[in-house]
């Protein structure tokens, strides 16, 4: 039973550590997409005031709704991805497994049950982080919709309220 509980155990450690540099991996790839983000949201800005210096509404409209919409994106990353959060960690407390009632063999299989939980909760961790990092990737590919909606919108809103007034 021993070789076993041995195997099982170095395993477990072994999944954990890879779960945890996964998430990592994620955190690092949540930042390299919050860079792009916010420089092409502080991008778009240059694009506005230079709109509205050469009285451009379309300019001023596309790339102020375009701003507006990855500042959104960004705010979403770091509330979902970027976040500080509960990671399990990787062995147990000492006084946790310091137990003198219990032989070695009974508190090592309780371990083993512990080391599952904590890979189950890392798991549940990281998928949700690479759901939600996913996700705001596609959402930021049709960025580009962004601009045209504000690009319509300054195209039509004038000719909307003339309308009203008229």
């Amino acid at each position: 039973m021993s070789d076993l509980l041995d195997w099982a155990e170095k395993a477990g450690v072994e999944n954990l550590k890879d779960r945890r540099e996964n998430a990592e991996h994620l955190l690092k790839e949540g930042v390299t997409t919050f860079t792009i983000l916010i420089a092409a949201a502080t991008g778009a800005l240059a694009y506005v005031i230079k709109g509205l210096e050469a009285k451009t509404w379309w300019l001023v409209g596309g790339a102020s709704t375009f701003s507006t919409y990855m500042y959104v994106l960004c705010a979403v990353l770091v509330l979902r991805v970027l976040q500080a959060k509960d990671l399990p960690a990787l062995y147990n407390e000492p006084m946790n497994l310091y137990q003198k009632q219990y032989s070695l063999e009974t508190l090592r299989e309780g371990e083993l049950k512990n080391v599952q939980e904590r890979i189950d909760k890392t798991t549940a961790r990281n998928n949700a982080t690479a759901k939600s990092l996913n996700r705001i990737r596609l959402w930021a590919v049709a960025s580009p919709l962004a601009f045209l909606i504000g690009v319509t919108l300054a195209a039509v809103l004038p000719c909307v309220l003339v309308a009203v007034a008229g």
